[in-house]
């Protein structure tokens, strides 16, 4: 109802307003609404702190991004850790991996449906969190392993500074295979061992590839700017250590062989003795004519040459064959060539 006030109101008495400032049906004023929402607001955001944070959560949740497309997890997703033999399967370890990645997914989806939640307490927002954390450091147990690749990769010798360092690369073998240059007796003689020298020469190409291969895995992995999805699987490090150390023991096939040069040699006197044996080569005529043609106390040309390379082919055989010798002393299978026709040479 309306109140009207007196039109012969007292405005000096103090209560003279009053009846005009009351809603007739003792209802609040607009006035009083106002400050009573401004206070019921004040204590909604005062609750706010209890309010159940996510933030964190969401953060991790996140991180799949980066753990998805990373190794260890690709890893783990298709587990391929094997023996020291290389071949057989560390089958705890395989089945550890599989189960790393069946926890972290289902911690991942947990978390997610929680978020959609909107009655989750901290408390269960928290223990979320940690779970899911907890599940993605334990695939890092299931990184990429290089060690044994970078091992295999080291014995190929470096290049780098002012001299190689040994290693593969400073073999008889490899270098035989650089240039082949094997022989083999046909009609009595010894000629060029034309499938040996190209199966050599295939051979020193696939292990090129294989290291080539390798060091760029290598290189792929140890790089801050190779993305995550691009870094090496341990799928893919395994199979180049094999087919790197494969393809080194294939090399091995072609050290150098001394066989003919020994046995050349062997019909020599020995260099301890003093006189030759029947059969030797210093008790044949043509040695001792040759040696008869000394004068002046001077030994003939003939025979000198002969000593000379006598002593070349033995040292090269003992090169070739002593232990504890580098692989750099090693001779190659030309020099050895070489040295076997200087010595029939010699012997004519």
């Amino acid at each position: 109802e309306s109140v009207i006030p007196d039109k012969n109101i007292d405005m000096t008495n103090a209560d003279a307003l009053k009846k005009l400032q009351q809603h007739a049906k003792r209802q609040p004023l607009n006035r009083d609404v106002t400050k009573l929402l401004a206070k019921l607001n004040d204590a909604v955001k005062g609750l706010d702190k209890f309010a159940t944070k996510t933030d964190d959560l969401i953060k991790s949740i996140n991180e799949d991004a980066t753990t998805h497309p990373s190794p260890a997890f690709k890893n783990a997703s298709h587990p391929d850790y094997k023996q020291e033999d290389g071949t057989t399967a560390v089958k705890t370890k395989n089945v550890a991996a599989k189960k790393a990645i069946d926890e972290y997914g289902d911690a991942l989806n947990a978390a997610k449906d929680l978020l959609k939640n909107p009655a989750a307490t901290q408390k269960q927002v928290n223990e979320a969190l940690k779970t899911l954390n907890e599940k993605r450091a334990a695939l890092d147990a299931y990184k990429t392993d290089t060690a044994k690749l970078t091992e295999s990769v080291g014995k190929h010798g470096s290049t780098e500074g002012p001299a190689a360092t040994e290693g593969t690369q400073t073999s008889d073998a490899y270098r035989n295979a650089s240039d082949p240059r094997f022989m083999k007796e046909e009609g009595g003689k010894l000629v060029p061992d034309t499938d040996k020298n190209d199966q050599a020469t295939a051979a020193k190409k696939a292990y090129d590839e294989a290291l080539t291969k390798a060091q760029e895995l290598l290189k792929k992995h140890d790089s801050a700017d190779t993305p995550q999805d691009a870094k090496p699987t341990q799928k893919e490090i395994n199979e180049a250590l094999k087919a790197l150390d494969d393809a080194r023991t294939e090399i091995e096939k072609y050290k150098t062989d001394t066989t003919a040069l020994n046995a050349e040699a062997e019909k020599s006197q020995a260099d301890t003795a003093t006189t030759p044996t029947a059969g030797q080569f210093e008790d044949s005529p043509e040695f001792k004519n040759a040696q008869a043609k000394t004068s002046n106390g001077q030994t003939n040309a003939d025979v000198a040459a002969y000593q000379e390379a006598l002593k070349k082919a033995r040292d090269l055989v003992k090169a070739a064959t002593e232990q504890g010798k580098k692989n750099s002393e090693r001779p190659t299978q030309q020099k050895i060539n070489e040295a076997l026709d200087a010595l029939k040479a010699a012997k004519k």
